[in-house]
């Protein structure tokens, strides 16, 4: 992630006026499309797409890749070798990917092994 984009999602968060709140998050969109598949590797790229497009209403068109990222990044978590994200960290993000409500039951059952949680009984 670019620093730049890094700073229009807070910017666009917590922007006042109406106009200026929607054209830092439509140029956060257009700089943040693409930036996964350019970097597959990237565990924070993907997890900072995922974090930022899941909490947008539909009209900006991009929950399409929601659900695709939630299912790398599950991937990506249980194969590790991320070593530029510290563990600690890693640990946040299967918690958050835990707890955001967008995971089906077995992504569930993954995320909960990841978290040291068993599996929900069925």
């Amino acid at each position: 992630m670019t620093p730049i984009t890094a700073t229009l999602l807070p910017q666009g968060k917590h922007a006042v006026k109406l106009m200026e709140k929607l054209g830092h998050v439509v140029k956060a969109v257009s700089l943040t499309r693409g930036l996964p598949e350019a970097n597959p590797r990237s565990l924070e790229i993907r997890f900072l797409r995922f974090s930022f497009f899941r909490q947008l209403p539909l009209f900006f068109g991009v929950r399409s890749t929601v659900a695709p990222d939630l299912a790398l990044l599950i991937g990506m978590l249980e194969e590790g070798g991320h070593d530029d994200v510290p563990p600690d960290i890693q640990r946040a993000m299967a918690a958050y990917l835990l707890g955001c409500g967008e995971a089906d039951s077995r992504q569930l059952d993954r995320l909960r092994r990841l978290n040291g949680l068993p599996a929900a009984a069925r």
